[in-house]
């Protein structure tokens, strides 16, 4: 666990936090792994299940410390908050950036209640309320479609489409390219006829919008009210909010990346070119995929052959 930590600090200290943020959540981090150390709990991250941050949540509502009145207190709701949090951020990291399938500690929050979350289940029917939420006679709607149809339509990574330039974009070829891939490594991403027309728009007309009166020049494919490039978290906000108004659960980037991968894969696209499409390094980070829609197979199989009705007989 120690190396994901170490990535982790160094994730935090490339992104425009604060030092007191960055402390308090590693503090949080690491106060999690003292805990999984001293309960002997696993420390590999992909044999973690939600019980266990039941388990470390239910550890800090028993812990106690004493003050200068050298009396025993509680940790306060916002320290508990803190702690929990911390971890929730570290495992969603973990699973934006491939190291874990999905994040398991995602619908925990504090009382035990579950925040309702279609997970790796998103539908075509659920995208395309998703993309038809946004306002598109304005530059705020038609730049969050434009993102929502990139991350869905190409499968990309949140931090891949935020550090996109607009020279990555090649309408005449129909391709994307991915400079700053996980490990560095950079594709050529193929980008269908209906992108293509959604980018051109929004290259032509809404990007513009954002560069007025900015008083900047940016390469940025994306960029913000200020003009300049669109920050990883406004991105989740982005997503997040069009979700909650399409009336669905909340959605994550990371998600429409699954949806791209399983949604190609049920129409029967080569999980090879899946693969590659998607930057995976190994073939079995993509056969996950595989797993689900053998599942779904056997589903439909258990669900609908007639022989599966008929009475046995010995």
């Amino acid at each position: 666990m120690k190396r994901y930590i170490e990535r982790f600090s160094r994730f935090l200290s490339s992104r425009q936090y604060s030092s007191g943020y960055r402390k308090a959540v590693l503090r949080g981090v690491k106060r999690f792994e003292e805990f999984l150390e001293r309960t002997n709990k696993p420390t590999d991250p992909g044999l973690w299940k939600e019980e266990l941050l039941k388990e470390y949540y239910q550890s800090i509502l028993k812990y106690r410390f004493r003050r200068r009145d050298n009396r025993e207190h509680r940790l306060g709701n916002g320290a508990l908050q803190e702690r929990l949090s911390s971890v929730k951020i570290f495992t969603e990291w973990l699973n934006e950036n491939e190291e874990i399938y999905s994040n398991p500690f995602q619908h925990y929050s504090v009382g035990h209640r579950r925040v309702s979350s279609i997970g790796f289940e998103i539908t075509e029917a659920h995208v395309k309320a998703l993309l038809a939420a946004p306002n598109r006679d304005c530059p705020i709607g038609m730049r969050a479609y434009c993102v929502m149809s990139l991350l869905y339509g190409t499968g990309i990574r949140r931090m891949e489409l935020v550090m996109l330039d607009v020279h990555d974009i090649d309408l005449g070829d129909h391709t994307l390219t991915v400079r700053c891939g996980k490990n560095a490594k950079g594709r050529l991403v193929p980008l269908g006829n209906n992108l293509i027309a959604i980018l051109h728009n929004y290259l032509t007309t809404t990007r513009r919008s954002f560069l007025k009166g900015s008083g900047k020049i940016h390469d940025a494919l994306f960029l913000n009210t200020e003009g300049v490039r669109l920050s990883h978290d406004m991105v989740g906000n982005i997503v997040n909010r069009f979700a909650a108004l399409a009336g669905g659960s909340r959605i994550t980037p990371h998600m429409l990346r699954h949806a791209f991968a399983l949604h190609m894969l049920r129409r029967g696209c080569d999980i090879r070119y899946i693969q590659e499409i998607l930057g995976h390094e190994k073939l079995a980070t993509t056969t996950i995929y595989t797993r689900i829609y053998d599942k779904d197979l056997t589903e439909k199989i258990l669900a609908h052959h007639p022989a599966d009705r008929w009475k046995c007989v010995d």
